[in-house]
């Protein structure tokens, strides 16, 4: 009986596939990401290599804010990355009629007429609109209940100091407006909009876009 057994287990590591090892590219990535992680006190993350073929590289190290081993399905605040996002659904919008790019802020959003310049939606995409990164630090990156309402936030920026218009100057605020424009073009709440135009076209169907809790995958 065990030499059956044993003879059984032989042939099942027989006809497994050995996992290739890690290419030594992906084991430098994985040593200067630790090196990254030890330099700036960052508890964990995840990231991933992806080519034309798909994932070509991916390395979980660490822990979560509760203290749990990171993981493939551990959610993570998506920061910029969500700048080409909201692009994307603004371009959709273009693409359709239902947006000029080349037209002024306040022609969607009139009570941004109250700002010292007229940058139009093309400016807030490519952060030349002359919003500075000072004067609007308090409009973004909120987590509160009621974080993802526009209207507070774009009175806010309309009063602000105004910088040099036409030359980039990077500021999360162009994007904030941006938001504002595709809500309101739409008529639709952003997140809703977002789902509808961009992320479920594409797939990507783990993606939050509320204050709503992500959990993990199971």
């Amino acid at each position: 009986m065990y030499r059956r057994a044993a003879a059984a287990c032989l042939a099942l590591a027989l006809l497994s596939p050995t996992p290739p090892p890690a290419s030594a590219a992906a084991q430098d990535m994985d040593s200067y990401v630790r090196a990254r992680m030890a330099a700036t006190d960052t508890p964990g993350l995840a990231y991933a290599v992806v080519g034309p073929e798909g994932v070509e590289h991916q390395g979980v190290f660490g822990v979560d804010g509760h203290g749990e081993p990171v993981t493939e399905e551990t959610p993570f605040l998506w920061g910029s990355v969500a700048k080409p996002v909201t692009a994307t659904a603004a371009l959709v919008l273009a693409e359709e009629g239902r947006l000029d790019l080349d037209a002024p802020v306040e022609e969607y959003l009139p009570e941004f007429a109250a700002f010292g310049a007229e940058p139009t939606v093309r400016d807030l995409l490519t952060h030349s609109s002359g919003i500075t990164e000072a004067n609007t630090v308090a409009t973004f990156d909120v987590y509160e209940a009621g974080s993802a309402e526009f209207a507070p936030r774009v009175g806010r920026i309309a009063a602000s100091e105004v910088g040099d218009p036409g030359t980039h100057a990077y500021s999360s605020a162009n994007y904030l407006l941006l938001g504002a424009v595709v809500e309101r073009v739409t008529g639709e709440d952003f997140g809703d909009y977002l789902r509808e135009a961009v992320l479920d076209p594409v797939g990507m169907d783990t993606a939050f876009t509320g204050a709503r809790r992500p959990r993990r995958r199971g």
